[in-house]
């Protein structure tokens, strides 16, 4: 469902459970983490994408993320969004990939790594450099560009009906896919520093 919503609008209450994943289409939210601003998700961002990740009924949202100005969403219910992609491998995918993908630019840029490590339940160790935490985010995106070639689309095995309702979660991949792009080439280009934890990329 694409949703337009009000300045001021919440998505999400920290560890509050949250039914729904957000897609930022067009606007930016703020992210806020025991009263603290931590980051901005803007166009092609996911919000509420770690309680989608751990797949659990009435999982807790990980912050708070409200509107910073008027946004234009896409809203899924988690567990129909969950059967939709389950009926389609390559559609999982590369959703999933995307999702991995948004969380970790986001963590390379704000100051919440510690937070996830917590709200996941692992012990937090030491936290690594910002270096070794890009190294790993680009191991784990297959040191890809998160670009077309890791998530070109493939015919779907989806019946009709199915597949009518996946076509917004297409458009999200092809905004999302996009703008890792954009990352991986800006990022990678020379004279260009990651800038330190907690602040905006140039």
């Amino acid at each position: 469902t694409v949703e337009t919503l009000p300045e001021g609008a919440v998505l999400t209450t920290e560890r509050a459970a949250c039914p729904h994943l957000y897609f930022v289409l067009d606007g930016s939210a703020q992210m806020r983490l025991n009263g603290e601003a931590v980051a901005v998700i803007g166009r092609g961002g996911f919000c509420n994408t770690l309680a989608y990740q751990r797949g659990e009924p009435g999982t807790p949202a990980y912050g708070t993320i409200r509107g910073r100005s008027p946004m234009r969403v896409v809203r899924w219910e988690l567990a129909a969004l969950r059967d939709l992609v389950a009926s389609d491998a390559d559609l999982e995918r590369r959703l999933n990939h995307v999702l991995v993908s948004s969380l970790m630019r986001r963590l390379l840029t704000s100051r919440d790594g510690v937070h996830v490590q917590d709200y996941l339940g692992a012990k937090p160790t030491l936290r690594p450099s910002l270096t070794e935490a890009q190294e790993a985010a680009e191991a784990m995106l297959g040191t890809a560009p998160g670009g077309a070639h890791v998530v070109a689309r493939r015919p779907s095995q989806m019946p009709a009906a199915k597949a009518a309702k996946a076509e917004h979660v297409e458009h999200a991949i092809a905004i999302a896919a996009g703008l890792a792009e954009d990352h991986h080439h800006h990022s990678h280009a020379p004279g260009h520093v990651v800038p330190p934890a907690g602040q905006p990329a140039a």
